[in-house]
């Protein structure tokens, strides 16, 4: 299931991931951005950004980084200017962390997918949105929604996949599009 457009629309304008924290705000929307992995981003750390190059690349750690695949996510103007600040204060290990977020040490250095998720269904309930995504989801949306501006290539490099089989599972065809609106209008 990819997230609603209104869902997505309606989180981010009536401020109900802002009332999740802003941390949680910038997260949803860095992987928006970036379609990374939520594994990606919440093990984010400063040093895995190069900002001496335009755009700046992420190499975030990698699941195949054993079979030597490597992955480098550029990152656009608006993503760095969602992070500029988290990362140019970061005297910490993660770019995100709960205990810093919250002020209290009682919370962990950095969110586990549970935590992110959580936080999301939070954000959703208090946006008055019915919940029905996961921050995971979010990549699958934005590698469905490169697919249908700039092709399936173009959604196997944003994703870093090495087979267009993997990639075609994370962007949906607008075959997918056209049975959801035929089951829809009838």
């Amino acid at each position: 299931m990819l997230i609603d457009v209104a869902a997505w629309h309606a989180l981010t304008t009536v401020g109900g991931l802002e009332a999740a924290g802003p941390i949680v705000k910038v997260m949803t929307e860095l992987q928006w951005l970036t379609g990374a992995r939520s594994g990606s981003i919440i093990e984010m750390k400063p040093e895995q950004f190069d900002r001496t190059v335009d755009p700046w690349i992420w190499r975030p750690r990698h699941k195949n980084e054993h079979r030597g695949q490597n992955l480098l996510l550029p990152i656009s103007p608006r993503a760095q200017k969602l992070l500029f600040d988290l990362l140019f204060r970061s005297s910490r290990d993660y770019v995100f962390s709960p205990r810093e977020a919250r002020r209290n040490p009682r919370y962990g250095e950095k969110y586990s997918s549970l935590t992110y998720r959580q936080a999301v269904e939070r954000a959703q309930k208090r946006a008055g949105v019915t919940p029905g995504w996961t921050p995971h989801q979010l990549r699958h949306a934005r590698a469905t929604l490169v697919r249908e501006q700039f092709g399936l290539e173009a959604a196997q490099a944003m994703l870093g996949h090495a087979s267009l089989e993997a990639t075609q599972i994370y962007a949906s065809s607008r075959f997918e599009l056209a049975k959801r609106i035929a089951s829809e209008i009838g």
